[in-house]
């Protein structure tokens, strides 16, 4: 019947030239047996529907042809867990790069939402790219039949322990990762930052002192590589020393960076005609005490982490 050898052709087209023939042999052999049941069962020869159910009740072709084939992965398990990590670094690296890349432009745009908005379509982008060149080469290392083994290799005494209690939550390193970029961007507007306000029936202008531009590219540094260390942390998925380390290393810097903007001898310049009136000491003294409260909950929040770091490496 056509439709059994039309049937028959579809599995076998998905088959090595070695297998269409035993296997053709053996579904048209398991086919024929069905129909030989049903028209003993039913005293007459089977009907083209019924020929149609029996195909049906077997399977696709494309299903059936993948039960005879060995290579049916795109990466074998062999080179699946390697491969799972290298797509991990990967597109971890990838986003990094970009996102660096990215960041001048970002800062001096002027659009910081619409840019950043950009980026994550440029990241996605090139994360496509980092994913295919990955999947392509270890695809092509299975298909050469190249050994798995130099991935594998590994020294017992560099092994870490990989504590539960030091895995981190990806999505609470996403959300601290758009903050630290968000801060960045805040940060770098702020210094340009002038703000007016009715006082006393007059405008008061406000800008931050000159004292904020000897600390600009610190906190830039510190900011950046606090944006890196987040990323990795993102990639690995639990704490490692090194980077308890370096993290802490941006703790203490923080700090230092916090103390030297509270020993500033101003926070905020004023228009002098302002300064004359008898309330000014007053709006000074709430401006100040605002400062202070802000800068000591700041460095407080980053000894609290660093100690929290410090706790993390004893369980390493």
């Amino acid at each position: 019947m056509r439709m059994i050898a039309n049937y028959l052709s579809q599995v076998i087209h998905y088959l090595t030239e070695e297998q269409k023939q035993e296997v053709s042999d053996e579904l048209e052999s398991i086919i024929n047996d069905k129909l030989e049941d049903l028209e003993q069962q039913q005293s007459k020869p089977a009907d083209e529907q019924q020929v149609s159910d029996i195909l049906i009740s077997l399977g696709h072709p494309i299903k059936i042809a993948s039960a005879y084939r060995n290579d049916q992965y795109l990466i074998s398990p062999e080179f699946f867990p390697i491969y799972r990590q290298a797509l991990i670094y990967a597109l971890g690296l990838t986003a990094i790069v970009v996102a660096l890349l990215a960041l001048p432009s970002i800062l001096s745009s002027g659009h910081i939402i619409r840019s950043s908005i950009q980026l994550v379509f440029s990241v996605i982008d090139a994360a496509l790219v980092s994913f295919a060149a990955v999947t392509v080469a270890f695809y092509l290392q299975q298909k050469l039949n190249l050994s798995s083994e130099f991935w594998y290799k590994f020294d017992p005494k560099s092994l870490n322990n990989l504590n539960p209690k030091l895995k981190i939550s990806r999505l609470e390193t996403g959300f601290e990762f758009i903050t630290i970029v968000l801060f960045l961007a805040w940060w770098n507007d702020l210094l340009q930052w002038s703000n007016e306000i009715n006082f006393a029936g007059k405008t008061l202008i406000i800008n931050l002192s000159d004292a904020w531009q000897a600390i600009t590219i610190p906190v830039n540094i510190v900011l950046t590589a606090s944006i890196i260390v987040t990323v990795w942390q993102f990639i690995l998925g639990r704490w490692q020393k090194f980077t308890l380390i370096l993290d802490s290393i941006l703790n203490v810097l923080s700090v230092i960076l916090v103390v030297l903007i509270m020993r500033f001898d101003h926070w905020v310049v004023f228009n002098e005609a302002i300064m004359q009136h008898p309330k000014f000491d007053k709006v000074l003294t709430a401006i100040n005490l605002s400062f202070s409260i802000s800068l000591v909950i700041l460095a407080m929040v980053f000894l609290a982490l660093t100690i929290g770091n410090i706790l993390k490496l004893r369980k390493i």
